[in-house]
């Protein structure tokens, strides 16, 4: 695969939606469903993936592909099995996902490089961090740590929970079993929140499928990349994305006010409501958070302005 790469230079932007233009991640756990879902499905498939970027209502992929047959297959698989762990999770039925996905062609090295900084900094451009590095979500910075986003793990000092939790995810990722969300309940339960984070870092970088090779080949090394990443946002002329200029911050904002003011123990739960509750509960938010109408509807994964 390295040595393909390196030979003709392709790669492949997937752009991915959801079909109501509503959120696909509301909490880490939906992030690390989705991420170990994707990557072991890659590994799977025998898809290299250069870059991944889940943002709250859409997905990036830079893939190394040349065409979108190529990768057609897995995409529908991935998106497939995301919608059902999702679902499962609430009280939604359906696919999550919009049909198609926006697929554009990236040829030479000059052109690769632009989406990488593209794809990876769209955490940046949605004002969620200060450098692309700096989002646990695009697993840009475990290129180089085991733990970027927490403290360096001590087996003699953890916990026998999180002693536990770590054998059981490199068992399963010995496997090649993603993890889903009655997993993550039992490896979670009873860590405190230092051990929560360094177990997410250990998932996150035993998961990672990025080709981390591939991006040192473009840019020289991690460091030249993330310099390059901080100095060039990329572009993207050949798809046609939704775009909304405020920050995804509202969104945690939101999902922190319906468990500080309203007592859910998971945001997501608030999709489960009859409709007159999510109604109330609409008006209320709207006030309590500032968010827009346009924000909400996408919490609630409702359309009533009649958005295309």
């Amino acid at each position: 695969m390295k040595g393909r790469f390196v030979k003709e230079k392709t790669a492949l932007h997937i752009y991915q939606r959801t079909a109501d233009r509503g959120l696909l991640f509301y909490t880490s756990r939906d992030y690390i469903v989705y991420l170990t879902l994707l990557c072991t499905l890659s590994r799977n498939k025998g898809v290299t993936v250069l870059a991944v970027s889940p943002m709250v209502d859409h997905t990036h992929l830079s893939l190394m592909a040349t065409s979108r047959a190529e990768v057609a297959p897995f995409i529908q698989e991935v998106n497939k099995s995301y919608s059902r762990l999702f679902n499962s999770s609430t009280s939604r039925s359906g696919s999550l996902f919009e049909k198609s996905f926006g697929c554009a062609v990236k040829r030479g090295d000059k052109a690769v490089r632009t989406n990488l900084s593209y794809v990876n900094n769209n955490a940046v451009e949605k004002k969620l961090v200060a450098r692309a590095e700096d989002y646990k979500w695009n697993l840009l910075a475990y290129a180089v740590s085991r733990h970027p986003f927490s403290e360096e793990i001590v087996l003699r000092e953890a916990s026998m929970q999180l002693r536990r939790a770590l054998k059981e995810v490199s068992a399963l990722r010995k496997k090649d079993r993603h993890l889903n969300y009655a997993m993550l309940d039992r490896l979670y339960a009873g860590l405190c929140k230092k051990e929560m984070d360094q177990l997410t870092d250990y998932i996150l970088y035993t998961y990672s499928c990025i080709d981390y090779n591939a991006t040192e080949e473009l840019y020289g090394s991690y460091e030249k990349a993330c310099l390059a990443f901080a100095s060039n946002q990329g572009s993207e002329h050949d798809i046609k994305e939704d775009y909304d200029p405020g920050s995804d911050r509202i969104y945690a904002r939101i999902s922190n006010t319906l468990i500080s003011k309203y007592g859910f123990k998971n945001p997501k739960d608030v999709l489960g409501l009859p409709l007159p509750e999510q109604a109330e509960l609409f008006n209320d938010l709207w006030i309590s958070t500032k968010a827009s109408t346009h924000q909400l509807e996408k919490y609630l994964h409702i359309r009533r302005s009649g958005r295309s």
